[in-house]
């Protein structure tokens, strides 16, 4: 669990029951501030690995540590913010209490981590948390500009399509898509094909390009000649759609 530091609050003292130590069973719903034996302890351990152990005295009735059964033998205890005797919620790490009293078996409480109340506010109460903004939605992408999602999408389909192909050697049906600025594809386009190879001017590509029924998909012949360089790239124009250019290495 996660609480905002610097701040007053009420923090469990056991994880599970209080249980009677002479029968191992029975949970004890009567166990006092000040009960017999009672040595209670908090343990601290900051984000920077230092380890503490403060021994705490339980208050009741407006005190700085007040005791409080939660019912079924479950127990809290306040911590102020600053200035009490002992202990203080003024730091940033992990803590939990630990203790014994004559009437119960040893026991100890959850950990409980502290942080900024800001941290707690972006990632676990606020509607509109850190957490939540990373989670792509329908409204979440509504709120991306529109006039940017085609230049993204061109700029994925220009700059990530690695292709290796085995050099000098022919390769049929490369297929691609032409896409007009809205980013949808475009049918009844005619298509010209070139590459450059290694670098050099760009030249046209030795097969035509064809358009794969009616669908905005294109394919064409790649020839041994057109793939005989080490790196290259292939690209194709139309009259309305982007230009779309693949970038390859060859193997022999």
């Amino acid at each position: 669990m996660w609480v905002d530091v610097d701040t007053a609050i009420t923090v469990p003292v056991n994880i599970a029951a209080l249980i009677n130590d002479s029968d191992f069973k029975t949970i004890d719903e009567g166990i006092a501030f000040d009960e017999a034996g009672m040595d209670l302890n908090w343990n601290f351990i900051t984000t920077a690995g230092v380890i503490t152990q403060t021994n705490v005295t339980p208050t009741t009735g407006g005190g700085d540590y007040d005791w409080t059964h939660g019912g079924n033998g479950m127990y809290n205890l306040g911590m102020p913010a600053h200035s009490g005797a002992s202990i203080n919620n003024d730091a940033e790490g992990f803590g939990w209490f630990s203790g014994i009293a004559t009437a119960v078996l040893p026991f100890s409480g959850p950990i409980v981590g502290f942080r900024a109340a800001a941290v707690n506010n972006d990632l676990i109460d606020s509607g509109t948390s850190l957490a939540k903004a990373s989670v792509c939605t329908e409204a979440r992408l509504a709120e991306l500009s529109a006039a940017n999602l085609p230049a993204d999408i061109d700029a994925i389909l220009v700059n990530t399509q690695g292709l290796t192909f085995k050099k000098n050697t022919a390769f049929n049906n490369f297929s691609f898509t032409m896409r007009d600025s809205n980013g949808d594809a475009l049918t009844g386009e005619t298509v010209t094909g070139q590459v450059s190879l290694d670098g050099g001017n760009y030249t046209n590509l030795a097969n035509a390009v064809s358009e794969i029924q009616t669908s905005g998909t294109y394919k064409v012949n790649l020839a041994a000649a057109d793939l005989n360089s080490t790196v290259g790239l292939i690209k194709f124009t139309s009259t309305n759609a982007k230009t779309r250019t693949f970038f390859f290495v060859t193997v022999t």
